[in-house]
């Protein structure tokens, strides 16, 4: 006959998973790089207010001469990350400096509103191509703030970092990363959490760089060396995950049977 020992393991209710606390992650956004192709980014120009420059290698910021100003907008596709965080510890864009001209550039980098979240980059380098983000319109429709460049604060809401160049300390090629930092902007979107929320829930208009004088530019996701394209990199604490399974209850008790030999 085969004797068995029972163990009383634990009393009342049946034992309950415990979650485990994960360490931050990082998470990297660039075209070409472990199949993402999620990026999308193009250039406003002021004095071609119905052209297209989605196809560009480069995206223009700045300003080339009197009133011919240059504004660059650029997403990521985030959806991948919705649902995996609790917290986000930190957010980075990397660039790779594409133009450089004499004297000192500050851009600043701003938080576009979800309403214009639907611009579309389009494939044209220079040319009109209807229904994409040019100077006046973000698709067929024009921007939050009409023909703007989306650069009003009706477009935005405000400034997440700025970056400032000089001409000789800053050359064509060289990599800059800059931190997003929203804790200045409309309380709903203030905190990082609340950004990727908005951004990885599917409505994500995106970054619009602004500022300063000469044709400057930073390399688009369609440049031919994919280490040169923009990166995103998010820093996130994973939700915590349960571990060690249920046990079965009997009667308040959980048991385990041990054959002995």
């Amino acid at each position: 006959m085969k004797k068995y020992t029972i163990l009383l393991l634990a009393s009342g209710a049946s034992m309950l998973a415990t979650p485990t606390q994960a360490a931050t992650v990082f998470a990297t956004f660039q075209d070409g790089v472990d199949g993402y192709a999620g990026t999308r980014d193009t250039s406003l120009v002021q004095e071609s207010p119905n052209n297209n420059y989605g196809d560009r290698v480069n995206v223009l910021i700045g300003a080339h001469g009197s009133g011919r100003q240059r504004a660059g907008v650029i997403g990521f596709d985030v959806t991948s990350l919705n649902g995996l965080y609790s917290t986000i510890a930190s957010v980075k864009l990397e660039f790779t400096v594409g133009v450089t001209t004499a004297g000192t550039n500050t851009w600043q980098l701003n938080l576009l509103r979800e309403g214009n979240a639907d611009w579309v980059e389009g494939s044209s380098n220079g040319e009109a191509e209807a229904g994409t983000a040019t100077w006046n319109k973000k698709n067929t429709a024009n921007w939050l703030g009409g023909n703007s460049g989306a650069r009003l604060a009706t477009d935005v809401y405000g400034s997440m970092a700025s970056m400032t160049f000089t001409n000789g300390s800053t050359v064509t090629g060289n990599k800059v990363m800059v931190t997003l930092d929203p804790s200045s902007l409309d309380e709903s979107v203030n905190t990082l959490d609340e950004m990727m929320n908005l951004w990885s829930g599917g409505t994500n208009a995106g970054i619009q760089i602004y500022g300063g004088s000469g044709q400057w530019s930073v390399d688009s996701k369609d440049n031919a060396v994919v280490a040169n394209r923009p990166k995103l990199i998010v820093e996130y604490t994973p939700i915590p995950e349960p571990h060690s399974a249920a046990l079965l209850g009997l009667g308040g008790v959980a048991l385990v049977l041990r054959r002995r030999k």
